[in-house]
């Protein structure tokens, strides 16, 4: 996302005088919200990458708010409050992700901080599709890949992890010198998405067989019951 903003900036800031090229994001790492002394330390970095993007990720990992991290919180809202710059060539823009914004305090959400609230859902059956396309035209595949089965078994799955599933693929192919093939595909999308174990050689006792079975049970009753494009293949 803020690598996206900082092409719309570079586009918007073309007639500054500064060489936009240099227009970039950076990422707060959680080290700066440790004191308001390191939030200074992060916003005197800030102003001296200007302009660019502060791109704060999980924010409510943090605790910023009043009954937690109540001194970074006030440091944050004074200096995202002192944060008006006219002079373009100097603009600072913070922008910030979380699943949790039910506990981001109302501080933060007032206009002047976070004022611009964006919600992104989960990419779409036919966004998945696009982007395994993508995201496997780099490789080369051995055989053929079913793009629209890839996008009907990664069903509510985010783009970093379809991502860490192709990667992951490619290493293995790599490593072991096998053929990059979908099977190999799908049994990552198993492993990261689905957290499916190698049991060879393993021999659970009986009871937690039971127990298994039960809960993955569960799992394939409530595919076929729900509406969804995706197709129940296999239960593990």
């Amino acid at each position: 996302l803020a690598e996206a903003l900082v092409g719309e900036m570079k586009k918007m800031f073309k007639d500054t005088g500064k060489d936009v090229t240099k227009f970039n994001a950076f990422s707060a790492e959680a080290y700066y919200f440790q004191s308001p002394d390191h939030v200074q330390a992060l916003f005197r970095r800030a102003r001296w990458k200007s302009p660019c993007i502060m791109f704060i990720d999980e924010i409510d990992m943090y605790n910023l708010n009043r009954t937690g991290n109540s001194a970074v919180l006030q440091e944050l809202s004074t200096q995202m409050s002192g944060n008006i710059d006219t002079d373009p060539k100097k603009i600072v823009i913070i922008v910030a992700a979380t699943n949790n914004p039910q506990t981001l305090d109302g501080a933060l959400k007032r206009d002047g901080r976070f004022g611009t609230h964006l919600y992104i859902d989960l990419p779409g059956f036919n966004d998945r599709k696009e982007f395994f396309g993508r995201k496997l035209s780099g490789h080369a595949i051995a055989g053929s890949i079913d793009l629209n089965r890839l996008a009907a078994i990664t069903e509510g799955q985010t783009y970093p992890a379809i991502t860490s599933a192709v990667n992951m693929a490619a290493w293995e192919s790599t490593i072991n010198h096998v053929p990059f093939t979908q099977d190999l595909l799908e049994h990552q999308i198993e492993v990261i998405m689905r957290h499916v174990e190698n049991t060879e050689g393993k021999q659970l006792p009986e009871d937690e067989q039971r127990l298994v079975a039960l809960h993955q049970a569960g799992h394939a009753l409530t595919m076929l019951l729900m509406p969804s494009k995706r197709v129940l293949d296999k239960v593990n």
